[in-house]
């Protein structure tokens, strides 16, 4: 995929991402409860870690992130969300909005190659295509995220 495919998909579903928490605040929703029994607030903030984690691979050069990668999804995923279960919400909104300005500046740093060859990235295995690396832990992530907040705003205002 080329870079500015990458990064109008990327910021199509970040934008989408945050018109439904906008939503959400603004009806002042973000201490709901989801069916998997995290807040809006713990999803936010689960999303953030995953976003820190790609713009550290970005910045760095190399796929070499936290511990929490070698263990399996599911744990990984209530490790995250034990960690920063009790942090306000003010903080979590804060990060969300620094990552989103942080992700595009970084994103727009790479060269079009660096989308397509893992070579560029210290400690990616060659089977990799660091795009699709990226795409999986932010878009296509958001949109999995955005899918479960919708259908608890529908929830909230069925009309």
């Amino acid at each position: 995929m080329d870079k500015e495919t990458f990064i109008r998909e990327f910021k199509n579903e970040r934008q989408k991402l945050s018109t439904t928490i906008l939503q959400l605040m603004t009806e002042h929703k973000l201490d709901l409860i989801l069916d998997n029994g995290w807040t809006v607030k713990d999803v936010i903030a689960h999303i953030n870690w995953y976003d820190e984690q790609m713009y550290s691979m970005i910045s760095t050069m190399a796929m070499e992130g936290s511990e929490l990668w070698n263990i399996e999804l599911h744990e990984r995923n209530k490790t995250i969300h034990n960690t920063y279960k009790e942090d306000p919400k003010e903080i979590i909104l804060k990060n969300f909005g620094r990552l989103s300005i942080q992700l595009e500046k970084a994103l727009n740093s790479l060269i079009d190659a660096n989308y397509g060859d893992p070579s560029f990235f210290r400690s990616m295995p060659t089977e990799y295509e660091p795009w699709q690396i990226l795409e999986s832990n932010l878009h296509k992530h958001y949109r999995d995220h955005i899918n479960n907040l919708n259908a608890l705003l529908s929830l909230i205002d069925p009309s």
